[in-house]
């Protein structure tokens, strides 16, 4: 009982952080970013950090983000495909 309390506990204090790198411009007015999620971000919730941080990245410019690519994997450490496993998606856009 108390070590499912103390992996319930370590859950909720990690949470499902994700690391959003800064925005690199890749050519005239094209961007990319890219989000590393911990093993229990969802690849959805790392698609979103980088889509956030580039329509961010936009917005400061008074402009609006055009979604131009995304492309994502997950890469498996422990060979679960659960515990161990890190969701990546980076994105490619443009401000309009």
């Amino acid at each position: 009982m108390q070590y499912i309390l103390s992996v319930l506990m370590f859950l909720g204090l990690t949470g499902c952080a994700t690391l959003t790198h800064d925005v690199q411009e890749v050519g005239e007015n094209k961007y990319t970013v890219s989000s590393v999620g911990n093993s229990f971000a969802s690849s959805n919730e790392v698609f979103n950090a980088a889509l956030q941080s580039g329509k961010n990245f936009c917005l400061n410019k008074g402009k609006k983000m055009e979604l131009l690519d995304n492309n994502g994997n997950v890469n498996v450490a422990g060979g679960s495909g659960i515990v161990g496993s890190n969701a990546e998606q980076r994105i490619f856009f443009t401000c309009k």
